[in-house]
């Protein structure tokens, strides 16, 4: 029993140290990859968001937008039929604003997606420019400069470019948590893109041409889902798209505070987990379990005594300083937001709760974006 214990112990250790060294390696490519997109080129580009009863961020999410210095850009806000006031407040803010237009998702589109698939398909219907910019209502760029960078990026031939969306730490340990989930999360999938495997991203800050969402199905591969309008399109993208990471063009938005606005997340990036390709999500359920294995390893080790810990702890140390390492790059690579610098040292007890919430989501229904009627 004690030699199968090892094993697994060796195992466990050995998988995230070989996975920290591969996503440095990776993160370190993309890193190449964002300075190289440095460009004078500023071409058109229509940003598109939609909305669903977010009344209280979403004021600001305008203002930022306003605020951007990038003066070839149209914004398309699309609101989902919210029951709170966020149409009257877009409505009045774009009065009188040509770069701005506000509508609401079309009869048509959601006869044939469900929530906010249908009014992202509605605003990129409506849009003018062929490259397209997405965020979310209750975000906000992280600077000035958030639109130049995917202009850029689409100016050096990108196809598809993949932002970040951190979380701001708000009061409580909960969302101290969450928000270093939330960078773990976008260390690996940039460092995936990086690597060639461009698995994931998040709609709180990407980008897409019209021709490379044409080329593919768009949201009907997935349309009898109500997630998957980030992570499972970029993964329907035709093979020979040209993917690229710019972790600089970054959003952040509040983390939540409760086990239940948590819990609320994670029910909705679970729902496209089963579609993710099985050599993914096999990598993917191996990398979270022998991450929580960490804890447990070095208890056990603690409790075999002298001789375990000799190789237990030198191997559990060479871990957490490799991953801390990637933290600060990806945390480097998105501009160095000040509200997320120390979240690497939530690592272990993120990856217990995430664990716990993911398994009690299960249980709980989603409300913010239901199936049309």
């Amino acid at each position: 029993m004690i030699a199968i214990l090892a094993w697994v112990a060796l195992s466990a250790l050995s998988f995230q140290i070989i996975a920290a060294l591969l996503m440095q390696r990776g993160l370190r490519k993309v890193g190449n990859a964002q300075l190289e997109q440095e460009t004078g080129a500023e071409p058109f580009l229509s940003v598109l968001i939609a909305v669903k009863n977010e009344e209280s961020h979403v004021r600001g999410l305008l203002t930022a937008l306003g605020e951007q210095e990038y003066p070839n850009a149209e914004f398309i806000l699309v609101d989902d039929h919210s029951s709170d006031r966020s149409f009257e407040i877009i409505d009045a803010f774009v009065a009188g604003k040509e770069r701005f237009k506000v509508l609401q998702t079309g009869e048509e589109q959601r006869h044939k997606l469900d929530g906010k698939k249908a009014a992202l398909q509605t605003a990129i219907e409506a849009a003018r420019h062929p490259l397209l910019v997405f965020t979310d209502g209750d975000c906000l760029p992280n600077d000035i400069h958030w639109l130049r960078r995917f202009a850029r990026s689409f100016a050096t031939g990108s196809e598809v470019v993949v932002g970040s969306g951190f979380h701001r730490v708000g009061d409580g340990m909960i969302s101290s948590l969450y928000a270093s989930e939330t960078i773990r999360t976008a260390l690996m999938y940039h460092a995936g893109i990086g690597l060639g495997s461009a698995y994931m991203c998040v709609g709180r800050s990407m980008g897409y041409t019209r021709q490379a969402f044409e080329r593919s199905e768009g949201f009907l591969a997935h349309a009898d889902l109500l997630t998957g309008s980030d992570d499972l399109l970029l993964q329907s993208f035709e093979e020979g798209t040209v993917i690229r990471s710019c972790p600089a063009a970054l959003t952040l938005s509040d983390a939540p505070s409760t086990w239940k606005a948590w819990s609320h997340q994670k029910k909705r990036h679970l729902g496209a987990a089963p579609r993710y390709p099985v050599n993914i999500s096999s990598l993917l359920m191996l990398y979270d379990l022998s991450l929580l294995l960490m804890p447990l390893i070095l208890l056990w080790s603690f409790w075999m005594g002298v001789p375990t810990m000799a190789w237990v702890v030198p191997l559990i140390i060479v871990r957490t300083v490799l991953s801390a390492s990637n933290f600060q790059r990806i945390i480097n690579l998105a501009g160095r937001p000040e509200a997320v610098i120390q979240l690497w040292r939530w690592e272990y007890p993120a990856s217990w709760m995430n664990a716990l919430i993911s398994i009690y989501a299960i249980w709980t229904k989603d409300k913010a974006w239901k199936r049309n009627p």
